[in-house]
């Protein structure tokens, strides 16, 4: 295979993966005969930007073929079945039928999201789509989470509180989060809507007050995909929950290599996992973030479908009486994801500052983090 991965990747770390994805998609070709980009993005894994670029060093190197919207291998035969056409047709392999859902909460969600604050990098966010907005609703109530439970949000960038809040099932919905963008948005919308919302303009790595400790049936959250913000997360939501509760993760990101190290600590919390959905939680795609060319490539390769930034899978997991939190020492830049240092470094690559009323507040933010950076905490 003669592909340039210096053309592919910006950065050393990537290098083996995507040798590695690219070897996948000949295979997965091979088994599926054509698929689409969109089809290779969730199958195969890798993050759109990057995916966009092997593909394109593929076609140009004659790996594959590219036509009719769809990838082949050279010379392709038909196959008699391919993987995605195996999934129901209605819920996608995420078990839910969500008309009534979509029929009453997707409206108003649209028009919520169109002045709902943009994302930034700063807080390392990357909101899901509003499809896995949806999914999380309909799968509180298939698993019997959301009536009459106390359910907290461990940072809520993609507002799915309010999706919750708008079924009127919960008792009561709490949302932790640090941007106070976020947190003004949202008590906006649920005065707007009557929603019983309490939010906390709260940083995770500050001790959890002992009011809060034990008092929830469910919480949710979206870590970063890295050792140490995964742990703090996952004690700061064992630590909320009551005996019983329950916790919702989204992890095992198609975007990286695949990492046994959150399984580690899921288990060693001793928390019981009880579902793993693949490819359940979708991540949008933030445009800010496409070169020119990279947005070239997504004309032509993807011009009839949404694009995902890259998929996770959706787990579930239960606290018991032996379930425990996975103490650790850290120092605030060890919770910086990849994006975060970027825009540390170049706050113009920040989606949340292109917005002039963002700029001072996200400004401020970033001063705060450079001055913390080797400051030390404990999650416990």
């Amino acid at each position: 295979m003669n592909i340039n991965f210096n053309n592919v990747v910006k950065n050393e770390y990537e290098m083996e993966f995507y040798q590695n994805i690219s070897l996948q998609i000949i295979e997965f070709l091979h088994n599926n005969y054509t698929a689409t980009f969109s089809e290779i993005s969730k199958y195969v894994g890798g993050r759109e930007l990057v995916l966009l670029r092997l593909l394109d060093e593929m076609v140009a190197n004659g790996e594959v073929v590219f036509q009719d919207n769809g990838f082949s291998l050279p010379n392709y035969s038909s196959s008699t079945t391919r993987q995605q056409d195996l999934l129901c047709k209605t819920c996608h392999g995420s078990l839910l039928n969500l008309a009534m859902i979509e029929e009453k909460i997707r409206p108003i969600m649209e028009e919520i999201n169109l002045t709902k604050p943009k994302p930034s990098f700063l807080f390392d966010q990357r909101p899901v789509t509003l499809e896995t907005v949806l999914r999380r609703v309909g799968y509180l109530f298939l698993r019997g989470d959301i009536y009459r439970s106390d359910i907290a949000l461990i940072g809520d960038d993609d507002l799915t509180s309010i999706a919750i809040a708008l079924t009127r099932a919960p008792k009561k919905i709490t949302v932790f989060d640090i941007d106070q963008r976020l947190i003004d948005f949202i008590n906006r919308v649920a005065s707007d809507h009557n929603l019983l919302i309490e939010t906390h303009h709260f940083d995770i790595k500050n001790e959890l007050p002992k009011k809060y400790y034990n008092q929830y049936d469910v919480f949710i959250t979206d870590p970063s995909p890295m050792k140490i913000p995964f742990t703090v997360f996952l004690n700061f939501g064992i630590n909320l929950l009551k005996n019983g509760g329950v916790g919702y993760i989204s992890f095992q990101s198609s975007a990286m290599e695949s990492n046994l190290e959150f399984q580690n600590i899921i288990a060693q919390s001793n928390l019981l996992l009880t579902d793993l959905i693949p490819y359940f939680t979708e991540y949008e795609s933030i445009i800010e973030t496409f070169t020119q060319k990279d947005l070239e490539l997504l004309r032509l390769y993807n011009n009839s479908e949404k694009t995902i930034a890259f998929y996770e899978s959706y787990c579930r997991v239960m606290k018991t009486k032996h379930s425990v939190t996975h103490p650790i020492k850290y120092t605030l830049k060890e919770m910086f994801g990849r994006a975060t240092e970027m825009v540390i470094k170049k706050p113009s690559k920040d989606p949340g500052g292109s917005i002039s009323g963002d700029i001072d507040y996200l400004n401020s933010e970033r001063s705060i983090l450079i001055k913390n950076k080797d400051k030390t905490y404990y999650s416990k």
